[in-house]
């Protein structure tokens, strides 16, 4: 550390007289990494005590779980958004546990067993043109290729490439929506039921009856679930849906809003006050620097908007 830095504090990153980083300072202590990344630390309008905050429990405090659990890499994992995307999907839960097989290679395709020390031959049992691994199976195999076709899925084949399957994956779901994730997923499952199939029944089925199967599965998955909710609904008390009302007289109501913008890293808070009679008084609408959770960026929202109302006299 250099010795003009010696014995600073935090504050003196920030521009006098106002709660904001101070560009130039910034450039001058850190490198554009270390910049960047103070720039995304929101700053309080308000002073504030500091205090200890454990990142990895919503509440802020220490426990064992969540340590463990980032230990394990459930928390924080570099791929935690991919995993929360698949998690979300309206999938039947057999189907989602084979795609986290697939993606932990852990299917017992014939490439695998063979490292296990099972006698088995290596080729795959369909096409008996190259070995059975996980890429082969769902995607290079003659049948596999055919069956994204018949899907209307081409433009998954062309974005496929080398070995590593969960990398395929990863890289497939990040300009794929929720339906063509989906779509994707239960192609793979039906690839690989209609392999076993063949590899222990005999049972073959053409490009199209593989599709179809993945579909009529989707179908049937939420016919049960509609009838499921309905069944349910009739036992269940009537839902009360709240609505916005006007303030009592004498008083005003603040609404307020917040978004997180992860990829310019920014959040964006709003606030509009009405009075008794629901006419308009005020509003506003702030921009930060900064990337936190969405929970945290309500309170800020809501603590930002009282702090702007204390300073307007209300």
């Amino acid at each position: 550390m250099p010795e003009y830095l010696a014995g600073r504090k935090v504050c003196n990153l920030m521009q006098l007289d106002n709660k904001e980083w101070d560009d130039e300072i910034l450039k001058d202590v850190c490198n554009d990494r270390d910049g960047n990344l103070k720039k995304k630390v929101p700053l309080l309008r308000r002073n504030e005590d500091d205090a200890w905050f454990w990142l990895l429990d919503d509440q802020g405090c220490f426990t064992v779980k969540s340590c463990y659990r980032a230990l394990q890499g459930e928390i924080m994992a570099p791929h935690a958004r991919f995993w929360r995307k698949v998690w979300n999907l309206k999938l039947p839960s057999k189907i989602v546990q084979f795609f986290w097989r697939v993606c932990s290679l852990c299917l017992p395709k014939a490439a695998r067993l063979i490292t296990k020390r099972v006698p088995i031959d290596m080729l795959c049992s369909w096409c008996r043109g190259d070995a059975e691994t996980d890429m082969h199976v769902l995607f290079y195999c003659d049948i596999a290729r055919n069956t994204w076709i018949e899907a209307g899925l081409r433009s998954v084949l062309q974005q496929v490439t080398g070995e590593d399957i969960f990398q395929v994956f990863y890289d497939l779901f990040q300009n794929c929506s929720s339906t063509q994730c989906t779509q994707i997923i239960l192609i793979c499952w039906s690839l690989w039921t209609r392999r076993n199939k063949w590899v222990w029944e005999r049972v073959n089925m053409s490009s199209f009856g593989i599709k179809a199967a993945a579909t009529n599965l989707l179908t049937e998955w939420r016919k049960a679930q509609a009838e499921k909710l309905c069944d349910v609904s009739h036992t269940r008390r009537p839902i009360v849906v709240s609505k916005w009302e006007k303030p009592q007289q004498n008083w005003v109501k603040i609404n307020i809003d917040a978004a997180l913008f992860e990829d310019i890293g920014y959040i964006g808070m709003g606030s509009i006050v009405r009075g008794t009679d629901v006419q308009f008084l005020l509003a506003r609408s702030v921009r930060r620097e900064g990337l936190v959770p969405p929970r945290e960026v309500e309170a800020l929202s809501l603590k930002e908007a009282l702090s702007w109302l204390k300073d307007k006299d209300f």
